[in-house]
């Protein structure tokens, strides 16, 4: 990184490299300032006096090697590599190589939070970067980062695992894995570490207070009382009640019973023989016909809708029964491209499952796209219409009618 400075201009900041003459790519410099690819921060092409300078705008970043001091989560380090390997990808749809990336956490840079990771494109050429050498740049992150928690640990352990047992690396096999990590990692039960219980305090023995003597009883001086004087009381003469006379109850006649006129009987009535039908020929009997009100409360089933696969380049338009494969040898593809080196012998396939479709990479050469992002080899991925489906350097589109 010693070819790099920064420079500051208003409220931008910009990490600045100077071109060599003797390996400058025209072709990379043109493809890196006239485009916006996702994962490469973007650059500017400055030509002065003094030579070639790219300015790219590092502006609210901060390097990854800044981040991997730590402490770092699993989410932050899965995020990382993730950004990295879609950088990559990127820049192979754009025809730029590895080697023209720069490898180094000093020169990839993340948000602001420590989350993602964005690249530096030089437009220079460099000898082909070997597999091997970017599995061993993941490795040395993966393995020299300071981790915040278990968690952290356990993932980045995931990633290097993979990295030990392929034997080449694939950035969109690796990008598939991280992928699986992170469906992982949002499946597993959350652990929330309980506090130690504390015993509960020994109550201490209260000392008694000491016996206190009793006060000696003290002579109690009574005040001698007047002697009670005779109140003369007048007695009033005492009334007494007469005495309560009870008549006994007369007997009371008996009641009479009321005569009631029965309540009418209904009237009896003779039935009415049941109308029996002619004996006619059955041939000669009138169909019967359900009306369309009869019909209305019966429900009818809703047709369902004919999904095709829309080639946007050619507007070829191929209907999908249950399965429809995709890619450039006659004899085994149902949607035949013969026009597109870039396709694979089988490339994709596309399968009904109820009334939702998937697509699958059938380990395809130059991958297959969901809305700009690879999707993991072999493994189904829903698509729905709108979608920017992407085989290789293809578009395609799910439609419904």
């Amino acid at each position: 990184m010693s070819q790099f400075t920064i420079e500051q201009e208003n409220s931008r900041v910009y990490l600045v490299y100077r071109i060599d003459e003797g390996r400058k790519d025209r072709q990379i410099q043109g493809m890196i300032t006239s485009n916006n690819i996702p994962g490469l921060i973007p650059a500017i092409y400055a030509g002065t006096g003094a030579g070639e300078f790219m300015k790219y705008d590092i502006s609210g970043k901060i390097p990854l090697q800044r981040v991997l001091a730590g402490p770092v989560r699993a989410d932050q380090i899965l995020s990382i590599v993730r950004g990295i390997t879609e950088a990559m990808l990127s820049a192979e749809d754009y025809m730029i190589q590895a080697s023209s990336l720069v490898f180094n956490p000093a020169g990839i840079y993340t948000k602001a939070d420590g989350t993602g990771a964005d690249m530096i494109c030089l437009p220079v050429v460099y000898a082909k970067k070997a597999p091997e050498e970017i599995s061993a740049f993941f490795m040395n992150i993966l393995t020299k980062a300071r981790f915040a928690d278990e968690e952290g640990r356990a993932a980045a352990g995931q990633l290097v695992s993979y990295l030990h047992s392929a034997p080449v690396f694939s950035a969109g096999d690796f990008l598939g894995v991280i992928a699986m990590t992170e469906n992982q990692r949002r499946s597993a039960p959350q652990y929330n570490p309980q506090p130690t219980p504390q015993p509960a305090p020994v109550p201490q023995p209260v000392p008694a207070p000491a016996p206190q003597p009793a006060p000696a009883p003290q002579p109690v001086y009574e005040q001698p009382q007047p002697a009670p004087q005779p109140v003369y009381q007048e007695t009033a003469p005492q009334y007494q009640e007469p005495p309560l006379q009870i008549n006994p109850p007369q007997p009371q006649p008996a009641p009479q019973p009321q005569y009631q006129e029965p309540a009418p009987q209904p009237a009896y009535e003779q039935p009415q023989p049941v109308p029996q039908p002619q004996n006619q020929h059955w041939a000669e009997m009138a169909p019967v016909y359900a009306s369309p009100e009869m019909m209305q409360g019966q429900r009818q089933p809703e047709p369902q809708p004919q999904a095709y696969f829309y080639r946007k380049r050619t507007r070829e338009l191929v209907p999908i029964q249950n399965t429809l494969r995709i890619g450039k040898e006659r004899s085994i593809s149902d949607f035949f491209i013969s026009n597109n080196a870039a396709i694979s012998r089988r490339h994709a396939v596309i399968e009904k499952n109820g009334s939702a479709y998937f697509i699958t990479d059938l380990n395809s050469t130059n991958h297959t796209f969901i809305d700009g992002r690879p999707i993991p080899v072999n493994m189904p991925i829903e698509i729905k219409p709108g979608m920017n489906i992407q085989l290789a350097d293809e578009f395609f589109e799910l439609i419904l009618q």
